[in-house]
C-alpha cells in the first residue's frame, strides 16, 4: 500500500536522536511540500452535500424479527409499489387501521 503516497525513493530525514534544534514551522511546511512532490492526496473531509435526503423529523430506529413469509411478502410489496420505503408502507397500514375505527 502506497497511503496517499505515490511510489519514489524520495525520503524525508529526520534529525539525529539528540538533536533538540528543531524549527517546528519550517519542518511542517517542508514536510508538506516533499508530501505534495510525492502525490500525497489530502484525506480532510471537502464541503460538500451530506448523502441521502435531508431529514425533516427526528429519526428512529425499529429491528423487526418476524416470519421470513411475512417479511418477504412486505418487501416485495414495497418493491412492487416502486421501492417505497418500508417505514410508508408501515404508516400507509397504520393510516389505513386508524381510519376503520381502531388503533
Amino acid at each position: 500500500m502506497n497511503y496517499g503516497f505515490a511510489k519514489s525513493d524520495n525520503t524525508i530525514r529526520l534529525p539525529p536522536k539528540g538533536d533538540t534544534k528543531i524549527e517546528t514551522r519550517t519542518n511542517i511546511e517542508q514536510i508538506a511540500r516533499a508530501g505534495q512532490a510525492l502525490g500525497f492526496v489530502s484525506r480532510e473531509k471537502t464541503a460538500g452535500r451530506k448523502p441521502g435526503p435531508k431529514r425533516t423529523e427526528p429519526q428512529g430506529k425499529l429491528t423487526l424479527t418476524g416470519p421470513k413469509r411475512v417479511l418477504e411478502r412486505l418487501q416485495a410489496r414495497c418493491d412492487a409499489m416502486g421501492g417505497l420505503p418500508y417505514w410508508k408502507a408501515i404508516e400507509h397500514l397504520l393510516d389505513e387501521t386508524k381510519g376503520a375505527g381502531s388503533q
